[in-house]
């Protein structure tokens, strides 16, 4: 008996025992072991982004044979173009026009920040930003997929991600990266249970993109899905469940970062909403009257013209979404229920993005059907995990990797040259 209660006692003693700076390794390692995972993906693509940055700033403007000296400058500001240009201007000079409310405030406020401390041109710093948040997003998504699946899938999506021909605009001085590594880690913190956490990084990333706050309603649907496991639940214990009701005002702090948005907005433009309004390029128009425009302008142009690339680029987007999100849900590589709110913050950043498919303070473009298509599927995270479950398949892994990546840079290019619309 007595050899039985020691036994029992042991490991509690022995846990009480941890000293605070093995608690802090413990709790360090993992992310240290992810970092050590996501690192070679990111710097070998980061390399080669800067190589072509390099090559294509310089030969791309000059004739052949030209002995004309560019400046290192003018090379960078080939990156300068489409929505980096309004956020650097934000970053730089505030909202000096309601138009520009469609563009929220945390990344040009941090840009701003850094600039008023480093004192280093703004669209460095914006790119610097954007690295950095690129970074720490694929480190959360290697965590995220690691806890809830295994290392090896890790390890993929982090890979698929990285080199999916729209995630170039995680190098732009855009808001882009700094949304993901948000999203990612209200996911992560709803995942594991953090409900305070996953609030407030809610917050942060609908303060970041106006469709932050669809992670509003991947909480509610989180929390209760482990709330239906709780013994209290199960046993209608409704006193006990009462208590366990309370984390759910955390959620609150999501629409939160709307809010506070919303009240700038009314001290300067007496316009709560201003970033809802048509002048902003956000028109609203049906899911399914997106697709139709879609299909329009692939059936009533010429398939050689700079209007139909765009379509065909975008309807392959969105059936390859469409596709993976569906079959996160039925067929043999579904995902398992307690997956849901994974599975459906992918639908909601979709349906976001047919819902809203011009981008903020831009004329709507006809020839351009679903611009707001290319970033919003970055953010869908099971796409990508299912592909890596999918790249177990020698010869699934090898085509997206030959596939992918070469239509990103090519996508670098036609970004350095100011011919695709992002």
């Amino acid at each position: 008996m007595h050899a039985e209660e020691s036994a029992l006692t042991a490991p509690s003693l022995s846990s009480s025992q941890v000293s605070p700076r093995a608690q802090w390794r413990n709790t360090f390692q993992p992310w240290g072991e992810a970092l050590l995972a996501v690192l070679p993906i990111y710097l070998v693509t980061r390399l080669v982004l800067f190589i072509v940055t390099y090559l294509g700033g310089v030969l791309f403007p000059l004739p052949n044979g030209s002995n004309f000296a560019l400046s290192g400058n003018s090379i960078l500001y080939t990156w300068y173009h489409w929505d980096a240009l309004r956020e650097v201007s934000l970053a730089t000079q505030g909202y000096t026009d309601i138009s520009t409310t469609g563009f929220f405030p945390l990344y040009p406020a941090l840009v701003r920040t850094l600039h008023s401390l480093f004192h280093l041109d703004p669209l460095v710093l914006g790119m610097l930003l954007s690295n950095l948040a690129f970074l720490y997003a694929l480190l959360v998504l290697y965590k995220l997929s690691e806890e809830n699946f295994d290392r090896t899938l890790a390890r993929r999506s982090v890979l698929y991600l990285t080199i999916f021909p729209t995630a170039l605009l995680c190098s732009t001085a855009t808001s882009l990266s700094l949304f993901l590594a948000l999203t990612f880690s209200s996911l992560y913190c709803l995942r594991r249970g953090s409900w305070w956490l996953a609030g407030l990084f809610g917050a942060l990333a609908a303060l970041t993109d106006g469709s932050g706050c669809l992670l509003w309603p991947v909480f509610l649907y989180e929390f209760f899905s482990q709330l239906r496991l709780h013994p209290s639940w199960q046993q209608r214990n409704y006193l006990a469940l009462s208590r366990e009701l309370v984390p759910i005002s955390a959620s609150l702090l999501i629409p939160l970062g709307w809010g506070v948005y919303a009240y700038a907005l009314q001290k300067q433009f007496q316009d709560t909403f201003a970033f809802l309004h048509p002048q902003n390029g956000e028109q609203f128009s049906a899911p399914w009257s997106s697709v139709g425009n879609l299909f329009g302008q692939i059936f009533h142009n010429s398939l050689y013209t700079s209007a139909n690339t765009h379509s065909l680029f975008e309807l392959s987007l969105l059936l390859f979404a469409l596709t993976l999100l569906v079959l996160c849900c039925i067929g043999p590589w579904r995902f398992q229920r307690k997956d849901g709110s994974l599975i459906l913050s992918g639908f909601l950043f979709l349906l976001t993005a047919l819902s809203f498919p011009h981008l903020p303070n831009a004329l709507t473009n006809v020839f351009d059907p679903l611009p707001s298509l290319q970033a919003s599927i970055l953010g869908a995270v099971m796409i990508f995990v299912l592909l890596a479950r999918l790249g177990k398949f020698s010869w699934l892994h090898h085509s997206y990797l030959l596939c992918a990546f070469p239509l990103q840079i090519f996508l670098v290019c036609q970004l350095l040259t100011n011919h695709w619309a992002f």
